[in-house]
């Protein structure tokens, strides 16, 4: 399985920053139950982006495709197209400035990371069920991470 993973940075985070997402991305893809969600959905190569984006480009990404008007710290636009053997997942957006208020650089990234990727894969929260459903892959593939 290979993965691409391009990263735009429009708020210009640390180098410090950019390593750690740098890590995370590449322990997401080792991760063992992040690995059977893709065995599962058939999925072998994979290429996404990451915008990382300021607060006023968040929230009007916000405001127009989700219909809220406030700050996120993630959001994700899937895409899933198939080019040659590669799926397309689509972008996952992440506002730095609010990841830091409420996370530390690498738990921040991480979660949102796994909660973007996860979106990207088709899984969300509208419904209880989802939810429950998703979060507990966000907590197993996590602790995976932090083992």
């Amino acid at each position: 399985m290979e993965f691409e993973c391009f990263v735009f940075d429009e708020v210009l985070i640390s180098d410090k920053e950019k390593k750690i997402i740098d890590d995370l991305v590449q322990e997401i893809f080792e991760s063992q139950t992040f690995l059977k969600i893709l065995k599962d959905k058939k999925i072998k190569n994979i290429s996404f982006s990451l915008i990382l984006i300021d607060n006023d480009e968040a929230k009007k990404l916000n405001k127009d495709f989700r219909n809220k008007d406030k700050i996120p710290d993630v959001l994700s636009f899937p895409f899933n197209e198939k080019e040659g053997n590669t799926t397309i997942l689509g972008d996952i957006f992440i506002t730095p400035k609010e990841l830091k208020k409420k996370y530390t650089l690498r738990d921040g990234y991480l979660k949102l990371l796994i909660h973007g990727l996860l979106h990207l894969l088709g899984y969300d929260h509208i419904q209880d069920k989802d939810f429950a459903k998703m979060e507990k892959l966000e907590t197993i593939i996590a602790k995976e991470l932090n083992n």
